[in-house]
């Protein structure tokens, strides 16, 4: 349990069941291993009540049997205060957006509303939407389609063509091999070295013959993903400016988080992780409903 003042009237619930009897705790739990206190399941009972009958938005939380909408799951949270006159009551959050807004009279604000239209966090989006419809469409253009599929297409006939190749040569292997066996019989030397020579010129021109075969298909399939690569590189450039805006616009949204402890002492999220193993926080760190109801 915490004090709190100055609430909205609207986010300061008042408990609907009765509490009397009930003992407070003294201190917080350990926040990573306990059972909460009955307090505070009193709470989230009503909380859950109140999202079970609630009228002011929609959200498919998946537990209405027939529902075809996406299914999204939904943290919440409730932290037991009192108010400045002594009242004893409860906050509720949470975690991120609902129904895609940031704003709702039951739950706490963000520390930071990243939502406004005229906003930084809208207008650094747009570009990165900008950007991925950009994307998208050489992804999709009907050149890099058609070449895509010709180095497909060209790589199968290869792997093909080559397979058959060497089967060809290891069955004529077999034959010339037998073919020596059979030399052996004849009584003529000189018939004999005449056959072995010529079964060695075959089994050269075998090989010679894959050897050629490889070095076309090498030569053809170099040539088309050298037209694959050429409109990948576009591609790349586009994805690697995605990349580094969507983590600065990241970071600018990590700077804009700023927390007090007890103290009143006021740090950035981006700052409080900075010395953590990964050096900055994960992505929506600060939209969690714990850090709402503490702010």
């Amino acid at each position: 349990m915490s004090d709190t003042s100055e609430l909205t009237p609207s986010y300061f619930q008042l408990f609907q069941t009765s509490v009397e009897g009930v003992a407070l705790p003294e201190k917080f739990n350990y926040p990573f291993h306990y059972t909460p206190h009955e307090i505070a399941f009193i709470a989230s009972r009503e909380l859950q009540h109140y999202l079970q009958t609630q009228t002011e938005w929609e959200h498919d939380f998946g537990m209405a049997p027939g529902n075809d909408g996406e299914i999204i799951g939904k943290m919440f949270g409730v932290l037991v205060v009192k108010n400045k006159q002594g009242e004893l009551g409860y906050l509720c959050a949470v975690s991120g957006k609902l129904a895609g807004q940031n704003l709702h009279e039951k739950f706490v604000p963000p520390v930071f509303d990243i939502l406004p239209e005229d906003g930084f966090f809208r207008k650094g989006e747009a570009v990165i939407t900008e950007i991925n419809q950009r994307v998208l469409g050489l992804e999709n253009s009907p050149d890099f389609v058609a070449a895509l599929a010709q180095l497909h297409d060209a790589v199968k006939q290869a792997d093909d063509e080559l397979a058959a190749i060497k089967q060809r040569n290891q069955q004529r292997k077999e034959a010339r091999s037998e073919k020596r066996k059979a030399l052996d019989a004849l009584g003529s030397e000189q018939e004999h070295h005449e056959q072995l020579l010529m079964l060695g010129n075959e089994s050269i021109a075998d090989h010679y013959e894959l050897k050629q075969l490889k070095k076309q298909w090498k030569e053809r399939l170099t040539e088309l993903e050298k037209v694959v690569a050429d409109f990948r590189i576009g591609i790349d450039i586009l994805k690697e400016e995605r990349k580094q805006r969507s983590a600065a616009l990241q970071d600018e949204i990590f700077d804009q988080f700023h927390f007090v402890n007890k103290a009143l002492e006021k740090r950035s999220v981006g700052d409080i992780f900075k010395h953590t193993a990964e050096g900055r926080p994960i992505a929506g760190a600060g939209e969690c409903a714990a850090p709402k109801l503490f702010q």
